[in-house]
């Protein structure tokens, strides 16, 4: 049955493109949430993080950029255009908050530019490396929007490779013979990881990152003639609540300085590290090595961080022309006032960490009820949900309106088929970031009573 069967009715129908015919907006985060919105009391949706109170959480320092000496100290400049890359002097403070302890990648890393969110830099990242049909990797239970920005939106196609061993940890082996067969069969290598992970909210710790990161120069130094490139999705960057997982983006020490074909792109965004979602300001930093192996003159490195500002703003103009003028002003701001900022957002992970800590025991008491054979936790230890598998047999969207309908519990169903419709994975995020610590225990019963009864 379609989708649109007015739409086809209509005389605008014949007029739409391939693209314009196939695309739709997917039942997605938004959908549950906006039911979850209407029909719960416990709402594990939306990956926003909230008081207990229901109110967002937001950083109060930014109440005070919203006030009359906000204004007074910008004036009228923030109902101007922005510049397509955004503010220079807001890129210049993210560029040295960014390096500020790895000094010796500054010739190698542009000038950031200034996207609509991640969701835009991801957008801008796909243009940039990938040709439609080309396929980029990426560990599997991947944040669904990705779907929707890459294949669906540029024709391109994403791998899932392997998350976890069999040990519930980072499979460094499988990602890295992915990795290898990939640049046998394509010649060209695009590896995108997001840590903390969303959906799972999983972060490895210092030795298995320190592995996967070994492994994956070791591949690339094996197949010099092959570029290759990490993308790092690092929305959730700090946001880790256990003594085990790395606390920081693993981009100073992932990319390897002088090695010809290997370069990085570095996404970033205000969202989540200043919990403010509605200003939509996010950073893309490229950083590359030269052909020959050597480091970049100071001359070459303002050259280099020209043409790829000029690169990346063609995108930018092509897409929304510029990004909000007000939310890089409060983004600087907040940049120019960082031990408030670090204070205030501690306070924050240190809240969200009590809920993690609150679900994980639950869960554990619903092992103990129940068992694992039809639902269990990925590993999860940072950013803002779990990710809960459910065996093949059970549909995961009937479980969430099962949870709807009768618990007033909302998550979202996230299943994922191949072409040949063998279901990838299927089962649920929750979005513990959302809901209070006393209502762990009835999200977590909720979930696996709807699966067992």
């Amino acid at each position: 049955m379609s989708q649109f069967p007015i739409l086809e009715k209509t005389s605008i129908w014949p007029a739409l493109s391939e693209f314009g015919k196939e695309i739709v907006s997917p039942q997605g985060i938004f959908y549950w949430s906006g039911r979850a919105k209407k029909e719960s009391e416990v709402n594990a949706t939306l990956g926003t993080a909230v008081e207990d109170d229901g109110k967002n959480c937001y950083i109060p320092m930014m109440e005070g950029f919203l006030s009359d000496d906000f204004f007074k100290k910008v004036g009228g400049a923030v109902f101007e255009y922005a510049p397509m890359p955004g503010l220079l002097t807001l890129r210049e403070k993210w560029r040295a908050r960014m390096l500020k302890n790895s000094p010796e990648l500054e010739r190698y890393a542009s000038t950031p530019v200034v996207t609509n969110g991640i969701t835009h830099g991801i957008y801008i990242m796909g243009m940039m490396l990938m040709n439609e049909g080309e396929e980029m990797l990426t560990p599997e239970k991947y944040w669904s929007n990705y779907n929707l920005i890459l294949p669906t939106m540029q024709r391109m196609k994403i791998t899932p490779i392997p998350f976890f061993n069999a040990d519930g940890r980072l499979d460094v082996d499988g990602i890295a013979q992915e990795v290898e067969s990939c640049a046998q069969r394509q010649k060209k290598v695009v590896l995108l990881l997001n840590f903390p992970h969303n959906q799972t909210g999983f972060t490895p710790n210092e030795k298995e990152a320190a592995v996967l990161i070994s492994s994956l120069q070791e591949i690339a130094g094996k197949n010099p003639d092959v570029p290759f490139v990490i993308v790092l999705d690092d929305a959730y960057e700090g946001y880790v609540y256990d003594g085990d997982g790395i606390r920081k983006s693993i981009f100073d020490r992932v990319f390897p300085k002088g090695m010809k074909n290997f370069s990085m792109v570095k996404m970033d965004g205000v969202s989540k590290s200043m919990l403010v979602y509605g200003l939509r300001v996010g950073f893309i930093t490229v950083f590359a090595n030269k052909t020959d192996g050597t480091e970049m003159s100071e001359e070459e490195h303002k050259g280099f961080c020209e043409e790829v500002a000029n690169k990346l703003a063609g995108v930018v103009r092509g897409t929304i022309s510029n990004c909000s003028r007000v939310g890089q002003a409060m983004t600087e701001a907040v940049l120019d006032a960082p031990e408030e900022w670090e204070k205030e957002v501690t306070s924050k992970i240190d809240l969200l960490g009590r809920r993690y800590r609150a679900l994980k025991s639950e869960i554990e008491k619903c092992y103990e009820e129940y068992g694992r054979g039809k639902i269990w936790a990925d590993p999860f230890n940072s950013g803002f949900f779990c990710y809960m598998n459910i065996v093949p047999e059970i549909d995961a969207k009937d479980i969430a309106e099962k949870l709807l309908r009768e618990y007033k519990i909302g998550v979202v169903p996230n299943t994922v088929k191949d072409k040949d419709g063998k279901i990838l994975w299927n089962g649920i995020r929750v979005a513990f970031c959302g809901v209070p610590e006393s209502q762990m225990g009835r999200l977590a019963k909720g979930i696996f009573e709807a699966v067992y009864r």
